[in-house]
């Protein structure tokens, strides 16, 4: 194992984790720059950090080259130190692991270095240093993100393992006898910040914060700052004057004990970094004695707190959400001290530890994961409804290692990271990005935006022929369209999912007949959300409905599920794919459903009124100017009530005008809100008795519908579309006439006056999306993985098979 320094001889995150790690795998040996007192005899310090760099490079490479004598393995933790071991010595023919800790060449800029020449420098060894690695270990998905996307690092190379904590030496201990050996008062709000103190940590701007809010605090409030560092005198200094005399305490670097008495002592600490942090082991430390953290949503550390509390995690550099939420934190709003260490207790190291053992053994017998290796592409980012069914489908694919590539930054990306999935922006020209699909047409579509998607192509063409995944997933009708391009340039399988339907009252009709070729074409799978998707396909007969998996004469055989011994042997990558595409494929085709998990909170009755609600995108299509006027039509002078949830995504702001305009012509104002954009959609259906769907357009599959069933709703859709395959008319919810006001408010009506419809309704809606859980839905489209698989590998076979008899 090679590492960098010896804790607590020198103090620094990777120090600490080394450490740690080492002394979980008594059957390592280890090489560290000294000084490294009370290490164990399996520990070579090298030489003395304060030595010129010269002589510590090569006294760590002569002490690596000796302890590595029998080595199977060789696990490297500092790109500087570990260069020349790994390069030039005999152990660079070993199997390697490299934990990446953090981008050393960034933060030696963030503490000040501003020579371009040494930053390059550094990012050139480490990125060598990186790429000959076998594997990665990494504590985030944040840092996880920037080996992909700076170092292109395969993902599918890496481990993203959450760091473990000395769980029997941080403990919560008593808190108010830490207080009195602390000399802080029993009763005062404390707050602890243990940090380096640099300027990347964010500490003048936690005093900021609490100096702005101090007034407001009880009495006695006290912020404890502990670390040491170049700015520990500045930040000294500012102590000692108005408004923050009295209120903080400047305590610079603290033996373990020390720190533990601190953590015991505080309410919450705060860990306000604003760049480069990989995890923050401190969190977890906190943890373990019962305190939560206040975090800053940089790096690891969203992934670190949010999973205790979301609302432990502030935006980075904004000094009135600290402030805010450290005040919230004083009137008691957070977890409790035993939720608090019940939650560090997930993290323990020697569970850590036996994942490595594990990754040391793979790598030994040179075998590779079983998992397939899929790329999703997606063009945004945005949570819209494609999106949001990716996000909850991934972390349920137990035998795929994802990997996301959207065309744009957004929310999307930070949701899929705290899931634990691989993502990248590969950022795709808005020209085409945006490109709305009713311009898709004859002289419609700009030549930027057409330039601009072929060039994308070519750009996604070389990423992939990077990335050599097994498949490639696309999730929207734009990723089809550039995704399957590209992945037919790069010669990898590719499914292509229709969450759109195919048809000219969705689509032009010069879009209608490009996507229908291009799927013709490309796909070697097509995966639908619903029978009525799918059919859209069907160029002869587009109203026509297949069932999930039917025979088509067009589509070819029923999909059928394929069991794990018919998965194709060997690498699919090295498989002849030239044959593939010869003639007709194979083609594998299946609905299958969006899928839902039972809502997280419970219902709000409000007997007092029936509240009706319509949750999705702001657009004319939604048909929310539908709902308005069978709202006024249903309850004209009653007192139910409805309320409006979501935002124009794409360029439907003036529908929206529109919408408040009529809302205020037919007198509603007072009884319709719209609430606007809201992420957490189950709050929102926590919060109404009915739920109406009312697209004026067949709705591929309405995925809001299937969220209100697992809320326990009543729902009221249109009786077409993917709606009328999910809900069963009278059992499961209502389905009145597509765009009839009356019958729409007629549906309305009838649940406003009587609960135990509305009741027996929801009960069974919640029942009965059990059949669409993200685990059976994953299960099936896995098995569409390994059928396209399977079928690929029989085509090249086949091809191969008549090529050599065309050469006979």
């Amino acid at each position: 194992m090679l590492g960098m320094g010896w804790f607590p001889s020198t103090v620094g995150g990777l120090d600490r984790y080394y450490r740690s790690l080492f002394e979980q795998l008594p059957e390592a040996s280890g090489v560290v720059i000294g000084p490294a007192e009370g290490a164990p005899s399996a520990i070579a310090a090298a030489a003395n950090h304060d030595l010129p760099l010269a002589r510590r490079l090569g006294a760590f490479w002569l002490a690596a080259r000796r302890a590595a004598r029998g080595a199977e393995v060789v696990d490297a933790h500092f790109a500087l130190y570990a260069a020349a071991p790994l390069l030039l010595g005999a152990q660079r023919r070993r199997p390697t692991v490299f934990h990446f800790h953090g981008p050393w060449a960034d933060e030696n800029a963030a503490a000040g270095d501003a020579s371009h020449v040494q930053r390059a420098l550094r990012r050139a060894l480490e990125r060598r240093v990186l790429r000959h690695a076998d594997a990665h270990v990494v504590l985030s998905s944040a840092f996880r993100r920037v080996l992909v996307e700076h170092h292109r690092v395969a993902p599918w190379k890496i481990n993203v393992w959450a760091p473990g904590v000395a769980l029997e030496q941080f403990t919560p201990g008593d808190r108010l006898q830490a207080r009195a050996r602390m000399a802080i008062d029993p009763a005062a709000f404390v707050v602890v910040c243990a940090r380096r103190m640099v300027a990347r940590m964010g500490i003048d701007l936690l005093l900021d914060a609490w100096s702005q809010i101090e007034h407001e605090l009880p009495q006695g409030s006290l912020l404890l700052l502990i670390g040491d560092g170049p700015l520990r005198e500045t930040f000294a200094a500012r102590a000692v004057q108005p408004p923050l005399a009295g209120r903080v305490r400047v305590m610079g670097r603290l033996s373990d004990e020390e720190l533990i008495e601190a953590y015991r002592s505080a309410d919450v600490a705060a860990v306000p970094s604003l760049a480069v942090e990989g995890f923050g082991l401190v969190v977890l430390e906190a943890a373990a004695c019962g305190t939560p953290s206040i975090v800053s949503d940089v790096g690891g550390l969203p992934e670190a707190a949010a999973a205790l509390d979301p609302s432990l995690v502030v935006a980075a550099g904004d000094t009135k959400a600290l402030g805010a939420r450290l005040q919230a934190a004083a009137r008691g709003a957070l977890p409790t001290r035993a939720r608090t260490r019940s939650y560090a207790e997930r993290f323990a190291w020697p569970a850590v530890a036996e994942r490595h053992r594990a990754l040391h053994r793979r790598l030994v017998a040179g075998s590779r994961e079983q998992q397939l290796r899929v790329v999703y592409l997606d063009h945004v980012a945005r949570l819209s409804g494609g999106e949001i069914a990716l996000l909850r489908l991934l972390p349920h694919l137990h035998r795929v290692n994802a990997h996301v590539i959207l065309g744009e930054e957004g929310p999307l990306e930070a949701q899929l990271a705290l899931a634990g999935v691989s993502v990248e922006v590969l950022p795709l020209a808005a020209a085409a990005r945006d490109t709305r699909k009713d311009t898709v047409r004859l002289g419609g579509t700009s030549p930027a935006a057409l330039l601009s998607t072929l060039a994308y192509v070519a750009r996604l063409t070389l990423r992939l022929r990077q990335l050599q995944p097994d498949l490639v997933h696309t999730n929207s009708l734009k990723a089809g369209v550039y995704g399957g391009l590209a992945a037919n340039a790069a010669g990898i399988p590719v499914v292509w999912h229709l969450r759109d339907r195919i048809a000219p009252d969705y689509l032009p009709r010069p879009a209608v007949r490009l996507v229908r070729q291009l799927v013709w074409r490309m796909a070697d799978g097509v995966v639908a959300n619903s029978a009525a998707t799918l059919a859209t396909l069907d160029t002869h007969d587009t109203s026509r409905t297949l069932a999930a998996g039917a025979h088509d004469r067009r589509w070819g055989r029923r999909a059928t599920p394929t069991p794990d011994s018919a998965k194709p042997s060997g690498h699919p990558r090295r498989l002849a794919t030239a044959a593939a595409g010869a003639c007709d494929r194979d083609r594998v085709n299946r609905v299958i459903p969006d899928s839902v998990e039972p809502s997280p909170y419970p219902r709000k009755l409000d007997s007092s009124a029936t509240t009706f609600g319509v949750v999705g995108r702001i657009a004319p299509w939604k048909g929310q100017d539908l709902f308005v006027r069978a709202f006024a039509a249903a309850f004209p002078t009653s007192k139910e009530r409805a309320v409006i949830v979501g935002a124009p995504l794409f360029g439907e702001e003036a529908y929206e005008r529109d919408l408040r305009e009529l809302i205020a012509r037919l007198g509603l104002a007072e009884r319709i809100e719209l609430r606007g954009f809201r992420q957490d959609v189950w709050s929102e259906l926590a919060r109404i008795d009915v739920l109406v769907h009312a697209s004026v357009i067949p709705e591929p599959f309405g995925q809001v519908v299937l969220e209100g069933m697992a809320a326990g709703l009543p729902v009221i859709a249109p009786d077409e579309g993917g709606p009328a395959e999910v809900i069963a008319d009278g059992e499961t919810g209502r389905l009145f006439a597509a765009r009839s006001v009356d019958g729409l408010a007629a549906a309305m009506r009838a649940l406003s006056i009587d609960p135990q419809a509305r009741e027996r309704l929801g009960s069974a809606a919640r029942h009965s999306i059990a059949a669409y859980h993200p685990t059976r839905v994953g299960e099936q489209l896995e098995e569409v993985y390994a059928q396209v698989l399977r079928r690929r590998s029989e085509a090249g076979v086949h091809q191969r098979r008549r090529s050599s008899a065309c050469r006979e």
